[in-house]
């Protein structure tokens, strides 16, 4: 064992979090002891390389395809009631409903949308008032 070091950062909550790395030179594929407390990593050399390139924000953190649809279902469930256009297919199918509106912000990304609708002044029809609305999600 080489080290310990304590990290100490501020969590979206604002409340403090304390980290604690013991860093081992044979660490690096050893079994995760289930006895660690809560916070307490026991990493090698190349897992502390991947800890900090995470944290320091060089390589995105890769989630799942169903970890973004779990997330996105959270965040159509907490505006429920506030956009009609995905009412019904929300309350057949929720899983579906989210994977489907998910895919349609991942293409308009990929082709070049920034996140931002402005409401077009020549057009009002329902089409319209569906983008904005998932827009705004």
């Amino acid at each position: 064992m080489i080290s310990l070091f304590h990290i100490t950062g501020i969590e979206s909550d604002m409340t403090k979090t304390e980290r604690t790395i013991i860093l081992g030179i044979d660490f690096d594929g050893a079994p995760v002891q289930t006895s660690d407390p809560l916070f307490v990593n026991k990493i090698g050399p190349l897992t502390f390389l991947d800890f900090l390139e995470i944290h320091s924000g060089l390589i995105p953190v890769q989630t799942s395809q169903l970890e973004r649809i779990a997330s996105f279902m959270a965040v159509l469930r907490e505006h429920r009631g506030e956009f009609s256009f995905y009412e019904e297919s929300w309350t057949r199918t929720p899983f579906n409903a989210a994977r489907r509106m998910l895919e349609w912000i991942d293409a308009w990304y990929l082709h070049g949308w920034n996140g931002e609708m402005e409401y077009p002044t020549d057009s009002t029809g329902e089409k319209t008032t569906c983008i904005l609305e998932l827009a705004a999600l």
